[in-house]
């Protein structure tokens, strides 16, 4: 369930999103509810977005491990580039981690972008991201950690229908050192919107 409200001001506006979400990323496991709070004031007519989102709830199927999750971020528009960033943490409480001991879980990351518009048929962009994927409180405890650079250009075949060509450069690794992967990946994909 989302509520929406913008408020007006003279040089701003402040757009505001409710949220109560059920459920976990998988399934529906327990009776709690997230509640999920979303803002993004509008400076010099919507040139410049500020976001932010704070969430609380519940993750697991016994109630018992509390679920946060924030946001913080911007989108930066000047003729024809816009510049993005946003920086994303969860926090998992009371996560099992050897034998019945149990720890504070955390995901978080972080991307930024850039994009140019040629002209209305050609797009180009640039975005770096960084991702530590599930890390407990625990020192011997391993997280994943990846490091994606993206090099994309965008053909307009019409406004809603585009073309989009990818390259990524990615570095991986776990935090012990046991692993690590390095992977370039093409895409080449078509996006229609009805």
């Amino acid at each position: 369930i989302e509520l929406y409200k913008n408020f007006d001001f003279d040089k701003w506006s402040l757009p505001v999103y409710f949220n109560i979400l059920n459920g976990s990323q998988f399934v529906d496991n327990n009776e709690d509810k997230t509640v999920l709070l979303h803002i993004a004031p509008e400076f010099f007519q919507t040139k410049l977005r500020l976001l932010g989102s704070l969430g609380y709830g519940k993750w697991d199927d016994g109630d018992n491990g509390s679920l946060l999750r924030s946001l913080l971020g911007f989108d930066w528009k000047y003729q024809k580039f816009n510049l993005t960033s946003e920086y994303i943490y969860q926090k998992y409480g009371h996560v099992t981690t050897t034998g019945r001991a149990n720890a504070d879980g955390k995901k978080e990351g972080y991307y930024i972008r850039a994009m140019y518009t040629f002209n209305p048929k050609w797009r180009a962009l640039l975005k770096y991201s960084h991702a530590e994927l599930y890390k407990t409180g625990l020192v011997n405890m391993r997280s994943d950690n990846y490091d994606t650079t993206s090099l994309a250009v965008d053909y307009f075949l019409t406004p809603n229908s585009t073309i989009i060509s990818q390259y990524s450069y990615i570095d991986g690794e776990r935090s012990d050192g046991s692993e690590s992967i390095k992977a370039n990946r093409f895409t080449l994909g078509w996006r229609t919107t009805f």
